[in-house]
């Protein structure tokens, strides 16, 4: 394929709040729940808030991780939520619908996180290896190698990992720069890609199993599944503008319909995407110019969710990018 470089176009765009809430520390983790109509969101606090997605309001607060939320998921199968902390070596399953917490275990240092589209089992990267645990009761199903160090590459730690919830696979970025697509029963790697020498932030596919986004350090590529074997350049490669080379992307969200990418970025800017177009959307700031941390598209595709490192939620229109919902 033929690398497709890309600008970025800011265009910034900014509403009146409908209603006001709050975390008091940044909010690491924003998900949905399978059926759209919870939204989880965990914060430096140590606490995640259940929100309804119909009417924004606040459902209840769990006290979820002593010393900071690190990574939040959605179990799709059960809708359980489970979470890992920053100090904290437990992890932690919530029942979202009896609101109480249902299971804990040691998990150790979890750099990333991500859970099977079936069977109730999560994918867990602590320095260089993948552990593959049952989601309720922490039991080890398998593990995987480093792939880099396998293939002779350098060792690199784990730092992002997500399941192509359409065909049997995961991606795992590294610290390298290198992210490999594997079959998620860990048996071969399917396909390794470089998008620079930075560390991979974020790993994301399309919900149809057709695109993988990566997120190395300033920029974003984009990239055809079926491709990846053979891969050798992205069909999309997106850089942030030169004013900001510090301020990388950290967290990738794809569309329903896998039409839209989003990227948080630590600038305080959300940037949107057209993946059939492949081109730049807009970008949307936080009025509080806060950095972003993590985002999520509803379940409907017309709501965009981030969170930022004031603590603040807000949510914008994918159709206009007006700014809905400021939760502070």
């Amino acid at each position: 394929m033929t690398r497709v470089p890309l600008a970025m176009i800011p265009i910034l765009l900014t509403a009146a709040p409908c209603f006001c809430s709050s975390h008091t520390d940044a909010v690491s983790q924003v998900a949905y729940s399978p059926d759209g109509a919870l939204l989880a969101s965990g914060a430096g606090e140590g606490v995640v808030k259940l929100w309804e997605t119909g009417s924004g309001n606040e459902i209840v607060t769990l006290p979820a991780q002593p010393g900071g939320v690190r990574l939040l998921a959605f179990d799709p199968q059960t809708g359980l939520i489970l979470t890992t902390g920053t100090h904290d070596p437990y992890a932690r399953v919530f029942d979202p619908l009896k609101r109480i917490e249902v299971a804990r275990w040691y998990a150790g240092d979890i750099a990333a996180l991500a859970c099977y589209p079936v069977g109730s089992l999560c994918a867990m990267a602590t320095g260089n290896e993948i552990w593959v645990r049952e989601l309720q009761t922490g039991k080890f199903v398998h593990s995987s190698p480093n792939d880099a160090y396998r293939l002779g590459e350098a060792r690199s730690a784990v730092t992002s990992l997500a399941f192509n919830q359409a065909r049997p696979m995961i991606a795992s970025g590294g610290d390298n720069g290198i992210t490999f697509v594997r079959s998620a029963e860990y048996v071969d790697v399917r396909a390794r890609v470089r998008a620079g020498t930075q560390s991979v932030r974020a790993v994301a596919f399309s919900a149809d199993g057709k695109l993988l986004a990566v997120a190395g350090g300033v920029t974003v590529t984009l990239w055809f599944v079926e491709d990846l074997p053979g891969a050798g350049q992205p069909i999309a490669d997106w850089k942030r503008a030169a004013e900001f080379p510090a301020h990388g992307v950290c967290a990738l969200a794809f569309s329903p319909a896998g039409t839209q990418l989003a990227g948080a970025s630590h600038d305080g800017g959300l940037h949107l995407w057209d993946t059939l177009a492949m081109r730049s959307l807009r970008e949307l700031k936080d009025p509080a110019a806060a950095a972003a941390l993590s985002v999520a598209f509803s379940r409907d595709g017309t709501k965009l969710m981030a969170g930022f490192s004031n603590g603040s939620l807000l949510t914008w229109s994918t159709v206009g990018g007006a700014l809905l919902f400021q939760e502070r």
